[in-house]
This record gives C-alpha cells, structure tokens and sequence, in this order.
C-alpha cells in the first residue's frame, strides 16, 4: 500500500501512541482497540469519499495535518501549530459523518443553519447528533469537565472546548492545552468511526474511489450493452431473483464457493444475471468524485464484479476488466501484474519439488494448492501470497499470476467494502474446453461468493464442476403459469386473455425465448389475439430469424454467415465486417450504411451499440452453420474469414488462436478444417515467427497433449528461428509432456536457442544439465548456463542458482550468495509479488522479511 490516499493507515503509529491507551481504558470504547485497524480504514474511505466534494472537500486537509505533524514527530518539531488547525478540521469531518450516517438529520440541521433560526449544525450540534456526547455534558462548563467519567467522553469535550478558542478568541494557548490538543483532536476523529462503524461501511459501500482506464472501456461498454439489452426485456423470475439474491447475499455457506446456475439456451440465464446484478446493485445516491463516469460505463458499479461470456473470451482482458471493476471500489488500485512469461516449471526444479512436497494451507488458489520447499509458514493480514525462497522457486503461469491477483484483488475489495459477489455468465461463451476459466480461484476468499451460468453437458461445465469450489448448482427452470402475464403483459383478466396466456404457456413450454417472441409479436401485430402465432420450438424460432436476414438481400445473408462462422471466436467490430464484405461483394456497404442494415435484426445481435457485434444466441449461430448451409457453402466464406485475419494488423493472437482451436477440431467438416489449417500455411509462408508462436502459447499445456494446431504453429515459429519457440518446442520434447518425449531432438532445440541468446533456454539447459534430468548429466556445463541466464536477469534463474546454493543442491553450498541472488530477483521484480500493491518504504514488506532485511 503506498499511503498515497491513505493517511490514517499511514500514520497509524501516531494515533496507536497517542489515543490507544485512552480507548482501552475506556468501558465505552475499549472494543475500538481490537477494531483499530479496521477503523482507520473506515477514516481513509471517508476521507476518499469527500475527495472533491463542492461542501467537504476541505476535509481532505486532514490528511495533509497528519503528514505534517508525523513528520515534525519523527524531527521533534513543534506541531502546535498545525495541531490547532486539525482541531479546528474536526468540525467539518463530524459533519460529513452525520451526512454519511444520518442522513435526515443532516438535511434538517442544515436547513436551520441555512434559515438562520437557529445555529444548531457547528461543532456542539454534530458532537450531539452524532451521540458523542449528551446535551447535558456538552452544557458542563469547562472546570467541570472531570464529572464525566470515561475517558474519551473527557477528551472529546475538552476538545471542544479547546477548539473555542483557537476558532473564535486567537491566542497563545497554555502548557496543559497544547498537551491534549493533538489527542483529544485525534479521539474526536477516531471516536465516531466507532460508534457509527456499521451504518459508515454500509453507508460508505456506494463509495466509487477511482476512475475507469481507457484499456478497459471496449470490453466495458461491450459488457453494459448486453446488459442493459437483458434489462430492457427482463419480466417474471421475481422469486428466483429473491432466492439467488438472498443466498448470495445472506448464505454464510456460499462464501468462498460459486453457485452454478445451468440450463439450456432460451431459459433466460443471461437475463436473470443481469437482473440479479441491478438487485445486487448500490441503487441511487453514489459516492466519490469518479461516480458518475463509472456509473456511465458500468452502472452495476459500485456493486458485483461481473464478466458477460459474449464480450470476450480473452483471459487477460477478462482479468484486466474484473481488476477495473474491483479497483474503483478500492481506495488503492491492485496492479495487474507486470510481465506474464510462460514456461515449464517442472523443467527447472523437478529436483527440488520432489524432495520435499509441502501444501500451503494459508493460499489455495488452484485446482491444485501450490507444493512448495517452504522455509516457514508467513502470518499476518496479507495472507495471499507465498514465501520467497518457497514460491519463487516456480515460474508462475499466466493463469496463475491472472487467479492469485484477482484472489488478492477480491480480499483487498472484501476488507474495504465488505462482503462481495463475482458473477461470470454464460461460462461456455469465455472458454470451449473450461482452461479459459483457470483464470477463476478455485476457492474464494472469505466474504465473496461467485455465481457462474452455463449450459449443461458442457466440457466448461464439466472444467468447473471439478476445479472451482461449487457449493450448490441450480437448475434454472422454465417460466411458470403465473409469470407468462408479466412478459406478454397481457393480464388474465378477460376470458379472451387468460386463454391466449394459457396457449402460450402450453405451446412453449414455458421457455422465456419463446415467450419473449410471442410478447415481441403481441406489441407489433395488430387484431386479435387469437390471430397471433405462437412457435413451440427453437428451430421455428431460428427458422423465422434466418428469414429475416435473407429477406435483406444478398448483404444481409453476408454478414448472417459471417455472424455465425465467427461466433465462436469473438465479437466482430464493424470494420471487420467490412473487410470481409469486400472479399464476397462488390458493393460494400459503408459505416452508416452497414449501422442502418443490421438495424432490422438489432434484436438478434449484441453489441451494435459499441460497434462489437456478436448473434446473440449461440444456438442460432449453431442453426445456421449446420442447418441453413452446406459445408460447400459455408467453405469460400470461411476462406475469405481466414484471408482477413491473416491480412490483418493489430490483431491478437488469441484471436488467431480461438478460431484455429474451434476450426481445426476433429468435430469440424474436413473441408473447413482444411480452411483454417491453411490460415496457417498463410503464415508461415508471411515468416510471421512471432505470431504463430504466440497463436500456439495460450494451449501449450504442462501435462496434456497440445491441440495439432499448436504444435504446427509452435514448431513452424522454430523452424523460423524464434527463440521462444524453440525453448518451448525444445523443453516439451524434453520433458515429454505437450508432445511425445524425443531427447535428442528436444536437446537439439534448446542449444540452438541458447545460441541464439535466449534466457529460458539457458535455465532450462543448465539446470537439467545439473540433475542429468533427461540429458547425461554436466554439472560444470549446467551451472555455466544456469549463471549465464541468471547474469542476464532471467528471473527463473536468479530464483533456481540462489536456492541450489543456498540448498547445496549440485552447486558447492554458498549461503551468502544464494541469498544475494534471492536479492537481487527480489529487486528485479520490484520488490513484490504479483498482485502486491507496492509498499511506500522498501518493497514487500512479507517478502523482505522472508529475507532477514530491515522494512
């Protein structure tokens, strides 16, 4: 924590010094004491609360008094002065706690001191209202002070009376004044905060503390758009709403664990989230100076942390945009971790892990709670992470740097704001085989509960099933009787009408996509009810779709197709629509024109609003890839798909990625999976090294065999003499896990790596040269090239050479270097883990301490 916007926490060794004795013998404040950290929290949200502010802005001086003061401490300076004006400051802070907690009293006083009837709202008022103090002992004259009989009631009255004088009669204040000025300032800050702790958290939890980053407003408009697309037609579901709403926010059992809610496309799952997360929402009335701008692009804020599966199935932007919605409820953002290397961990420190397997208890993150050589078991709030000489001897994943900073993340959310909800719809839209999930805590912290949706049967469903911890699925069943009114909106009121309901419950069976059409045609068709029709299945409804498409002409078949063939990749943003067009048309339609063309289906696709547009169920995409057109149909299109992504610049490549992953599955027609393998030969033939490594990375797994695309992708990125490619291609053979085991090829791949420079394939080498792990073992080679890498600041190698000398591990045993290697990773990863929020005064602080260094 940097303190930056923290000064109560910063400057908590002044206020343990001067008010922690008084507040424990205290009968009526001695609780603040095992409650002291959690309350100078409860100060700083305040504070980040008026930040700002047209009426409490000023209040924010405070933090600059306690600056002060602490740094004239440490100097031994005379703070009388600026002692006084945090005095004065306390007026101001008491009424924007009265604001805050009571907040028709507040309006009432500040009407009367606005009327002038009376001047009620100052400091004797705000010490009264807010219970301080009785109206009897704030009318005690000041020599009397002593028959008040605890403590901080004595504190806070001779503040009061002290603060008289500095305000309204100037002068030099006496010996025993300026004694108890800075403590009776500082209990009449702290006391309140006490007092009124639960009406502040619950008050302060519509706090927004920080602004939205521009990298995340893509997926965040993407996300509100589907959203607000549910709410716009939501209707019925009110007990289901009331169920979930109350197990997510009342079920002590659902902490640290997912609901799964699962059924089958048209049930309404996504609808029902989206209402859930406006029920789980703050309402009116938030906070902060960012409020609305957050509110604008994210109006479930400040609320649960939510992801919607069509908006992107990318893990990073995923994580980036969870990380986003937690940071603007936080006073200090969490960073997302910087540099996300991949590798094998197994192929540097095999050795090491299987000589001592120890599971930390404290921080379980995985399917699998990380075995690690532990040095000693850490304790304290911070709880998240593992021990240095411990967990730097693994060279983290994506995903699990991705699930330990949201892990982290969600605790920081917790601590600040209380209890907290992680909500991920449609599940099988983020990821095809449920790794894409990986990115999810296996278990939550305490206080979150997670809610996933998904289709059933599923290979996610099945993924999350067995590795995230579900504590209760649900079924999500079809509309009753009684709901279908409430989406048709026709009332059982007259005979007519009760009949047309009834026919519509028995003919869709209650599926709310079904109902929701014939509600549709209810509002557009004219005449009698008896007159309108009512489709009893999917694929009369998928039928009816597909017409609407055709019926815009050759342009509108186009872009259906080009919907479909590209669903289960990613949302397409309009210029790719173009570009597509132009490869199967001569008339391609411009922006305004193509907006204007899709307008008549806007029902059927999401994200027209943001220009990232995406059919909007996954089973109509379904429908007309293997219902409307023939694999000869579908095959120049899926051509001209791949010629444009192979054309395109700034693409990324899991884009790349999640389109040879669907196309390239044995389950696709030959034909086409023939298509896509060509996107590959496209690239081969373009030498773009870098891309096809990066394509192949995402599924390069640790254990199971790598999908045939990647492989080619990677071994092609080889052949073209990419580094990276060749350690991966290299210690994969090795290690015969990704591909089949062949150690001359694999020893072959690496040296020529090494050759060219590359880092990881130095540690990899040299380590496994060490252990004569899958390689005749060279202990003079292995440490040249394990120090070679290291030299070069490879972090896996810094950690593997200071924990072999520190271990005497096929090294001569150098304690004092191992160490200063352990060191010198620890300053080159700036001093923290991922997901740490840097500390103001030497890094780590856990991290420094592993390592015997002074904080």
């Amino acid at each position: 924590m940097t303190h930056e916007r923290c000064p109560f926490q910063k400057h908590a060794p002044l206020f343990r010094n001067l008010i922690l004795d008084t507040l424990a013998n205290s009968p009526e404040y001695a609780a603040a004491v095992q409650e002291y950290d959690a309350i100078l929290l409860l100060a700083d949200r305040i504070l980040a609360a008026c930040e700002q502010d047209p009426e409490f802005g000023r209040v924010s001086l405070i933090g600059e008094q306690l600056e002060t003061i602490a740094a004239l401490h440490g100097k031994n300076g005379d703070t009388s002065d600026v002692e006084q004006r945090l005095l004065q400051a306390t007026e101001l802070w008491l009424k924007a706690i009265v604001r805050l907690t009571l907040p028709s009293q507040y309006a009432e006083l500040r009407a009367a001191d606005e009327d002038q009837r009376s001047r009620k709202f100052n400091l004797f008022g705000s010490i009264k209202a807010l219970g301080l103090l009785t109206h009897e002992e704030l009318d005690l004259r000041p020599d009397e002070w002593q028959k008040l009989t605890d403590p901080v009631r004595q504190a806070i009255f001779l503040a009061k009376e002290d603060r008289n004088p500095i305000s309204h009669e100037p002068a030099p204040l006496g010996y025993t004044m300026r004694m108890r000025t800075l403590p009776g300032a500082l209990l009449t800050l702290v006391a309140p905060l006490f007092v009124h702790r639960a009406t502040l958290r619950q008050s302060l939890r519509r706090l927004v503390t920080n602004t939205v980053p521009a990298e995340i407003e893509g997926i965040a408009r993407s996300v509100s758009s589907e959203r607000g697309g549910h709410l716009s037609t939501f209707a019925g579901r009110i007990e289901w709403i009331r169920v979930l709403k109350q197990k997510l926010d009342e079920d002590p059992n659902i902490e640290g664990g997912y609901l799964l809610l699962t059924a089958e496309e048209g049930t309404g799952k996504s609808a029902l989230c989206a209402k859930l997360t406006e029920a789980l929402g703050p309402g009116d009335g938030t906070l902060g100076v960012s409020a609305c701008r957050v509110r604008r692009l994210m109006p479930w804020l400040p609320g649960p942390v939510i992801h919607f599966g069509k908006s992107s199935k990318d893990p990073e932007e995923i994580v980036r945009f969870l990380l986003a919605q937690i940071n603007v409820m936080v006073i200090e953002p969490v960073p997302f971790p910087a540099g996300l290397p991949f590798a094998d961990p197994a192929s540097f420190f095999r050795p090491m892990l299987e000589r001592v397997q120890v599971v930390d208890e404290d921080c379980v993150f995985g399917e699998e709670a990380e075995s690690i050589q532990k040095n000693r078991r850490r304790s304290g709030p911070n709880r998240s992470f593992l021990p240095v000489r411990a967990a730097e001897s693994e060279f983290a994943s994506q995903m699990d740097q991705f699930r330990r900073t949201l892990y982290h993340a969600l605790e920081v959310l917790v601590e600040e704001r209380g209890p907290a909800v992680l909500a991920v719809d449609a599940i099988e839209e983020t990821t095809i085989e449920g790794s894409g999930l990986a990115f999810l805590p296996a278990r939550l912290p305490s206080g979150v509960c997670g809610l996933l949706t998904g289709r059933p049967g599923t290979a996610v469903e099945r993924w999350a099933r067995e590795n995230l911890n579900i504590i209760e699925p649900i079924t999500l069943r079809c509309l009753e009787r009684p709901e279908i009114p409430l989406l048709t909106a026709i009332p059982d009121d007259a005979a007519e009408q009760i009949t047309f309901n009834d026919r519509v419950f028995r003919e869709t069976a209650g599926l709310p996509l079904l109902v929701s059409r014939v509600a549709r045609r209810v509002h557009t068709d004219q005449g009698s009810l008896a007159d309108i029709s009512v489709e009893g299945s999917l694929n009369d409804i998928f039928e009816r779709q597909a017409n609407e498409w055709f019926d815009m002409g050759p342009l509108g078949k186009e872009v259906l197709v080009l919907l479909a063939l590209y669903e289960p990749v990613a949302a397409l943003n309009m210029v790719m629509i173009q570009d597509y067009l132009s490869r199967r048309t001569t008339n391609v339609p411009d922006m305004p024109e193509l907006k204007s063309l899709l307008r008549p289906v806007a029902a059927q696709i999401q994200g027209l609003d943001v220009q990232r547009v995406k059919l909007a169920i996954r089973p109509f995409a379904e429908y007309v890839r293997e219902r409307c057109f023939s694999s000869r149909d579908l095959q120049p299109r899926l051509e001209a798909i791949a010629s444009t992504l192979a054309e395109a610049e700034g693409l990324e490549s899991l884009t790349f990625a999640l389109f040879l992953q669907f196309w390239t599955s044995p389950e696709r027609p030959k034909p086409l999976r023939s298509v896509a393998e060509g996107l590959i030969e496209q690239l081969i033939q373009q030498k773009a090294a870098e891309r096809l490594m990066e394509i192949a990375r995402p599924s390069w797994k640790k254990q199971d065999t790598a999908p045939t695309f990647s492989i080619r992708c990677m071994e092609a990125a080889a052949e073209l003499g990419n580094a990276p490619a060749m350690a991966y291609f290299g210690s994969a053979l090795l290690a015969g896990r990704t591909l089949p085991p062949n150690l001359a090829e694999g020893e072959r791949w690496l040296r020529k790596a090494t050759d060219l420079g590359d880092e990881r394939a130095m540690a990899i080498l040299g380590n496994r040269l060490l252990d004569g792990d899958k390689l005749t073992s060279d202990p003079a080679e292995g440490e040249r090239w394990l120090r070679k890498a290291a030299d070069a600041q490879f972090p896996a190698a810094m950690r593997a050479l200071g924990n072999r000398l520190l271990d005497g591990d096929k090294l001569t045993s150098d304690p004092a270097e191992g160490e200063r290697w352990l060191i010198r990773n620890q300053l080159h990863d700036g001093g923290r883990r991922f997901g740490d929020r840097p500390r103001k005064n030497g890094g780590n602080i856990p991290s420094r301490r592993l390592l015997g260094l002074p904080f």
